[in-house]
């Protein structure tokens, strides 16, 4: 299953038969029913759905019962980066600060500011937070 950040992942199998004795794993560690991860047995049919899917989940799930143990691969792809708010224009006298601030949807770990086509680097004059 290959789905993004925040996103529902369902993994489902269907028996032969009913069992009573049966485990869910992801990533080695059994799963346990809470908010985020929900179990449910119809007649012969496992399901488990891990709700708002983070990129920490990302692994192999696996279904334990007796001899049986199949697996499958949960792939959790991080949210396209949008833009939520645009630069704004600045216009300052010679010797003032102008400010830029820019929001995006999700926090990211490498970003530049350019100007002129150049890279900006941070230092006296140069103030960057995130």
């Amino acid at each position: 299953v290959t789905l993004y950040e925040h996103e529902t992942a369902e993994f489902e199998i269907e028996l032969g038969r009913p069992i009573e004795d049966y485990k869910w794993f992801l990533k080695n560690a059994q799963l346990e029913a809470s908010d985020r991860i929900v179990m449910e047995t119809e007649e012969s049919t496992y399901r488990v759905q891990v709700k708002e899917c983070t990129l920490a989940d990302m692994g192999t799930v696996r279904f334990e019962a007796g001899p049986l143990k199949p697996t499958a691969t949960l792939i959790v792809r991080a949210l396209p980066v949008e833009i939520v708010r645009e630069l704004d224009d600045q216009e300052v006298f010679e010797t003032e600060t102008a400010g830029f601030d820019i929001e995006l949807n999700r926090a990211v770990a490498d970003y530049r500011w350019y100007k002129k086509g150049e890279i900006l680097e941070a230092n006296d004059e140069v103030k960057m937070e995130q």
